[in-house]
């Protein structure tokens, strides 16, 4: 991972998404410097678990009902392909942890690993980042945190500014963002990005 990976500690701890699903947060320091981190935040949930499942279940058994369809079989038949569709959905697209990887004078390198194993990664290359900000978002009922990455990339025609959310998927409360950037702003000096 980073070049004097001589000392690794590693600090986990138990959190909640926003959704309340349980989560763990893997802190891991590959070095004594706070140059190099690594935060992993996986999923701990079961799958078929939530309400959704449960009040889809009894959606699909009430619409058959509805249509006037009396035929046991049927029933049987249409659960069984939402479950097994819902079970396929949720091995191909559901991420099961996310990742960032922190080294101070390279960049971050951003990870999503699904169920299944397959991982997606993104790589921001050190100099375009300005800073890691914990952002808020207004939904229809509540107000949600995320953590963000400001990019200002001064070598196009225009200076483009963008902000990239990080742990997207895995969504963890305001208590776990806060340490999070809180290790990251104290490892990290990032650089003046000047526009010409």
């Amino acid at each position: 991972m980073c070049e004097n990976s001589n000392r690794v500690t590693k600090l986990t701890s138990t959190h909640r998404s926003v959704d309340g699903k349980k989560l763990w947060l893997d802190i891991i320091s590959h070095d004594s410097s706070n140059l190099c981190f690594e935060f992993t935040v996986k999923n701990v949930s079961v799958f078929f678990t939530g309400k959704k499942f449960v009040f889809s279940v009894f959606v699909i058994v009430s619409l058959l009902a509805a249509l006037d369809i009396h035929n046991p079989n049927l029933y049987v038949v249409v659960v069984l392909i939402f479950v097994i569709g819902r079970l396929i959905a949720e091995l191909l697209w559901s991420v099961n942890s996310e990742s960032v990887l922190l080294v101070a004078p390279v960049g971050l390198q951003l990870t999503a690993t699904y169920q299944f194993g397959r991982q997606t990664s993104q790589f921001i290359p050190w100099h375009f980042i300005t800073d890691v900000i914990i952002n808020e978002a207004i939904t229809l009922h509540r107000v949600v945190y995320y953590l963000a990455v400001l990019l200002e990339q001064p070598y196009h025609e225009t200076t483009r500014k963008k902000l990239i959310p990080l742990f997207q998927h895995t969504r963890p409360r305001l208590a776990c963002l806060e340490m999070i950037y809180q290790r990251i702003q104290r490892g990290a000096a990032f650089p003046e990005v000047s526009s010409q």
